[in-house]
């Protein structure tokens, strides 16, 4: 089993630790530390997260604190696709360059 980040999820991170680290650079360097820990799990356990039919049957949740992890099961590999607010609209994933 391994879990991969695509390259827009990798970006999610980085601009969710920059957000965090204008305040404060290791309160951001634990969050995001916090966060990859969650993703760790889904790597033991990818059906834990909600199923959504936003863009595929496939497509699956996991909230964690205000954020959306939005991933992918493929056995035995999960793939991370975006982690975003909570409050900004799934809707507008796409499947268009989620890679």
């Amino acid at each position: 089993m391994a879990i991969y980040f695509t390259p827009k999820a990798q970006s999610d991170l980085i601009a969710i630790w920059e957000y965090i680290a204008e305040d404060n650079e290791s309160v951001a360097d634990a969050y995001i530390s916090r966060i990859q820990t969650v993703c760790s799990l889904l790597e033991s356990q990818p059906v834990m997260g909600v199923e959504r039919e936003i863009l595929t049957e496939k497509l699956r949740l996991m909230p964690f604190d205000k954020y959306n992890i939005y991933y992918l099961t493929h056995n035995p590999d999960v793939t991370i696709i975006r982690i975003r607010h909570s409050a900004q609209d799934p809707s507008a994933l796409t499947l268009q360059g989620l890679s």
